[in-house]
């Protein structure tokens, strides 16, 4: 993908990763991010919220493990 290789230089520094919300792949959601006929859909947007909450409260309550 196009838009990983800058932060393949991040994660060299620091381990990280990322993941993608699917925002519809047909339609004008479908659409590239700067085509003058994209739509951003504002449905998932809950669900992205919801998985960054549940990912900072389960690496808060583990245990700290120093890489």
């Amino acid at each position: 993908m196009r838009f990983s290789e800058d932060f393949a230089h991040f994660c060299a520094e620091v381990p990280g990763c990322f993941f993608l919300l699917g925002n519809g792949e047909t339609g004008p959601q479908g659409q590239p991010q700067h085509s003058s006929d994209y739509d951003f859909d504002d449905a998932p947007l809950p669900i992205g919220a919801d998985l960054w909450v549940r990912l900072v409260k389960e690496r808060l309550t583990r245990p700290h493990n120093p890489v």
